[in-house]
């Protein structure tokens, strides 16, 4: 393919280039040159032409398959349609009737197969009866997953009403059944059963797409010998989703192609995060990070057959991940375990046992103590650290599971760091909350409570950040400047502060929620 000159590419249309070349370009092949040429006349331009150009002037031109080829290029090909699965419950007559596995099952023009073997047994689930008129209620106490629309026999209650052959429920929820009995008799009943004869198999979709999720008790056709019935289970057959749509994957293409060149700035990383999780109200971002743990004891694993390793037991959750090494140990009354800084593989983390415990290298000299009351060891090693929680909830603590889906979003979505569990650490703060209560409030007026309550409320939401304390005197203020409807301000009051309210440690937050501040 001959190259065009800049000459060419700034006087001609794509039509008349290929005349003059005799040449047929791809928008792909013309961009590049365009940016080479740029590149040479505007210099410094380059590369605001490299990302704003190409986004604009190249993405958007591409065809479907073009797109899909680019995409793949950045590590990022088309979310192909998902299969649905769930699982379905396989009813027959008589016990002892198979299901195999690959067996199909039919609604519409869509297609399920079983993924698990079934076995059709007498199930007797234990559980107790009330009655509200002709709606009898029965609860287990473990999961009965009966959808509705199931036949089942109620047996065992001493209230002969409760009992029930081959009568039909509707599901409430995974324990709970409703079924109809007349309006006479006890209203309450325990230890009776909900007996059939079935058994509970995984199924699949056979192909991807939303349309294939199904609800609970769903009528399934089948050809399985002596199965009399098979409804999708309470909580039906779900996680089918369609193919990615092309104006979803440009969009998706242009926001990983252009966030390739963005720095990771606090904000950037913090606001992304957020994106993805909207629980996440608050980060805070370290840099060459490094904390101090109070150590409960230092101990030899019997386990571990050599003399150079240590077990830390700590006072509080570590919340170690990806560590290399720690700086220093002091405050045993044992000198040998005074270590001081030093960064080389003897300082090296070598095994986290749980939140409390882990295991570290050290000089086969160290001593042990499990009676010191001021240890502590201090920790570094990694670049930057994120504090992350989350509001409108009780507990601010991420799960291990959302921290982990946090380290695979900056690995693979529109950030596009490079390797980010090997630079970012992610920890959760948990929410430390308190109460206030102010008393002797003058002239106490339902507006100024309420005034006064709001203000409080939002100055903790404010302050409500890692390592934030929320201010005795501040608080004080913020009553005494409170005033009413009427502009009538406080007169007097007390409160049960005493100090500031002080986060114990980085990974806490001070909140008082609104219906903890009291004013009596």
């Amino acid at each position: 393919m001959a190259i065009p000159t800049k000459d060419d590419i700034f006087l001609s249309t794509k039509g008349e280039l290929e005349a003059l070349t005799q040449e047929r370009y791809s928008n792909y092949a013309l961009i590049t040159n365009l940016l080479k040429t740029t590149s040479s006349v505007f210099g410094d331009m380059y590369e605001y032409v490299e990302k704003k150009l190409q986004n604009t002037f190249f993405l958007e031109n591409l065809t479907f398959d073009e797109l899909q080829n680019f995409g793949s290029k950045l590590n990022k090909p088309l979310l192909q349609g998902t299969f649905s699965s769930g699982n379905a419950l396989f009813f027959s007559a008589t016990a002892g009737i198979d299901v195999p596995v690959n067996s199909n099952l039919y609604i519409n023009d869509s297609v399920y197969i079983t993924t698990t073997y079934g076995y059709t047994t007498q199930q007797n689930i234990l559980c107790n009866a009330t009655r509200v008129n002709t709606i009898a209620t029965i609860k287990s106490s473990t999961s009965l997953n009966i959808p509705t629309g199931s036949v089942v026999n109620i047996t065992g209650f001493t209230e002969t009403n409760f009992n029930q052959n081959n009568v039909s429920v509707v599901a409430i929820d995974e324990y709970t059944l409703q079924y109809e009995v007349q309006n006479t008799g006890l209203t309450s009943d325990s230890n009776g059963y909900v007996s059939f004869i079935g058994a509970f198999v995984n199924v699949k979709s056979n192909d991807t797409g939303l349309a294939t999720e199904l609800t609970n008790g769903t009528l399934l056709a089948h050809s399985i010998p002596n199965i009399t019935s098979v409804l999708t289970s309470f909580n039906g057959i779900t996680g089918g989703t369609d193919q990615e749509t092309q104006t979803a994957y440009l969009q998706r293409v242009k926001n990983v192609f252009l966030n390739r060149y963005r720095s990771d700035s606090r904000k950037n990383i913090i606001s992304t995060i957020q994106s993805f999780n909207n629980t996440i109200t608050q980060g805070v971002y370290y840099n060459d990070y490094n904390y101090t743990l109070p150590i409960k004891s230092i101990t030899k694993d019997p386990t571990i057959n050599n003399d150079y390793q240590r077990k830390i037991e700590c006072e509080i959750p570590h919340k170690l991940r990806n560590l290399t090494y720690f700086k220093k140990i002091y405050g045993s009354s044992k000198a040998s375990l005074n270590i001081a800084s030093n960064n080389s593989n003897n300082r090296a983390i070598s095994k986290i046992y749980d939140d409390y415990s882990f295991l570290i290298n050290v000089p086969n000299t160290v001593d042990e103590d499990s009676t010191s009351s001021n240890m502590n060891i201090e920790m570094s090693g990694f670049k930057t650290a994120l504090v992350l929680y989350k509001g409108n909830s009780a507990i601010k603590t991420l799960t291990q599971e959302e921290i982990n889906a946090i380290y695979t979003y900056l690995e693979t979505e529109e950030l596009s760091f490079d390797s980010p569990s090997n630079s970012y650490i992610i920890f959760s703060a948990t929410q430390d909350i308190k109460s206030i209560v102010i008393s002797n409030l003058y002239p106490k007026t339902s507006t100024l409570i309420n005034n006064i309550k709001n203000n409080i409320f939002d100055y903790v939401n404010t302050m409500a950040k890692i390592g934030q304390p929320i201010k005795k005197s501040q608080i004080e203020s913020i009553i005494e400047n409170t005033t009413d409807n009427n502009n009538i301000a406080v007169q007097s009051f007390t409160t049960n502060l005493t100090s500031d309210l002080v986060p114990t440690s980085s990974f806490h937050i001070i909140s008082v929620p609104k219906n903890n501040i009291t004013i009596i």
